[in-house]
Formats: structure tokens, C-alpha cells, sequence
């Protein structure tokens, strides 16, 4: 009788998110920092102030499916990046 594998690894997009959770855990201003308030990953948008509902709703899927805080912020300068002030964009 034939028997199929069921496999316990994560789906692509699972995987895919799990992965950015674990390097924002690792991450110098990730939440580890300081358990008791966590920073939230912060998102800036350089994009189409219309599209703006779409880019709340990415926002708050990233954060429902990492079980962490976000915010989306409009971006003024690709210097936020480095300087920390964002974590991830829509360009």
C-alpha cells in the first residue's frame, strides 16, 4: 500500500515569514532588546499615497501572521534605512 509523506515544514509563505520573524528576534533593534515593549517592525511607504489602504492592509497581515506590532509611516528618505529609523518599504 502506498503511503504518502505529510510533510511538517511550513508552507513557502510560512516559511518565508517565519524566516523575517527570526531575523527581526536577531536583529540589533529587533524586540529583543527590551521584552517588556516591543518595538514594532516599522514599514515607510514611498509609494502612491492612493494605494495607501493596500499597503495598511500588507502592514497588518505581516504583523498578524508574526504576532507583532507594526506601523506604517510615509517615507521621506532612503537614509531612514540606515539610520534605522525603518525596517522594510514599499519602493
Amino acid at each position: 500500500m502506498y503511503r504518502r509523506e505529510v510533510s511538517t515544514k511550513p508552507s513557502g509563505r510560512q516559511d518565508s515569514l517565519c524566516r523575517l520573524l527570526i531575523s527581526w528576534q536577531t536583529s540589533e533593534h529587533g524586540y529583543n532588546r527590551v521584552m517588556n515593549t516591543p518595538l514594532p517592525i516599522r514599514f515607510a511607504s514611498f509609494l502612491a499615497p492612493n494605494m495607501w489602504p493596500v499597503y495598511e492592509y500588507v502592514v497588518a497581515e505581516i504583523g498578524r501572521w508574526l504576532n507583532h506590532p507594526t506601523e506604517l509611516v510615509v517615507g521621506s528618505s532612503f537614509a531612514q534605512f540606515a539610520a534605522g529609523e525603518v525596517d522594510a518599504g514599499f519602493l
